[in-house]
């Protein structure tokens, strides 16, 4: 395609240019791949950051292509480059027309990791395709911070179990403190599902600030929750976690009781 061919001939152009570069690749001896030669680190770093540079500006204008593979192709690929100055391009491109555009601008945010696209993932979240749902959760998956979370635990929420299944497989694995507010937040969630997994997570987190919503949520009329809390505090050393599961060994459940027992 014109897009592949294109960046072939930027690339080869680029090495025509460089020919001392070049050279000094063809002439390292054994005892230079031993103890490399300043110049030629200093030459090869230069050209790759002038590589770098021309990728990044062909993948972009590849991003405006008539074609919508193209487009798609670019997207992909701007993702596998790790640039940021891609950042506000791939953000544009997140609304293309095309849903495979879509979806793959999505899943390369994800991968720059930049905290600045949560927010415009947030709203990819709406997208009427399945998959750019999927691949956005995915996306947002990167990032433990409390606006990705809150964005993770709505689509947990939703009816579409191939999307949602994927928001809790990421909030399953949250580790950073910081997001113990948001999961405090929900810790009374209507849905069973989610409490009990917040109860697990808070346990994995295990800092003292996590305790509290644990506490509450040993008074939760589900019998999993309850035995979660259990054994997530079980997790935590602090007095008043111990205070907690001596209470909850007078559980009418047995096996909360038993899990509070071995705490």
């Amino acid at each position: 395609m014109d897009f592949f061919k294109t960046l072939e001939e930027d690339v080869n152009n680029l090495i025509q240019e460089k020919p001392q570069a070049e050279e000094s690749k063809n002439e390292i001896t054994e005892e230079t791949s031993i103890k490399p030669n300043k110049k030629f680190i200093d030459l090869s770093i230069e050209e790759l950051n002038d590589l770098s540079k021309n990728v990044l500006d062909i993948l972009v204008d590849a991003l405006q292509d008539t074609h919508g593979t193209i487009r798609e192709m670019a997207a992909s690929a701007l993702g596998e480059l790790g640039d940021l100055r891609a950042l506000e391009h791939l953000t544009n491109a997140i609304k293309d027309p095309n849903a495979e555009v879509r979806r793959n601008s999505a899943g390369a945010l994800g991968k720059l990791k930049s905290l600045e696209s949560i927010s415009c993932l947030g709203e990819a979240l709406d997208d009427e395709n399945q998959d750019v749902r999927y691949w956005t959760v995915e996306a947002l998956a990167q990032f433990q911070e409390p606006e990705a979370v809150k964005y993770m635990i709505d689509i947990s929420l939703e009816s579409d179990e191939f999307v949602s299944s994927i928001a809790n497989d990421a909030i399953g694995k949250l580790t950073d403190p910081k997001v113990i507010p948001v999961l405090k937040e929900h810790i009374n969630n209507s849905k069973v599902s989610l409490r009990t997994l917040i109860t697990e997570v808070l346990g994995k987190i295990g800092t003292e600030e996590a305790v509290d919503p644990l506490v509450a949520a040993l008074k939760d009329p589900a019998t999993n929750v309850r035995r979660n809390a259990v054994i997530s505090l079980g997790k935590i050393h602090s007095s008043k976690a111990v205070e907690a599961l001596t209470e909850a060994l007078k559980d009418t459940d047995q096996y909360v009781r038993g899990n509070a027992a071995i705490a």
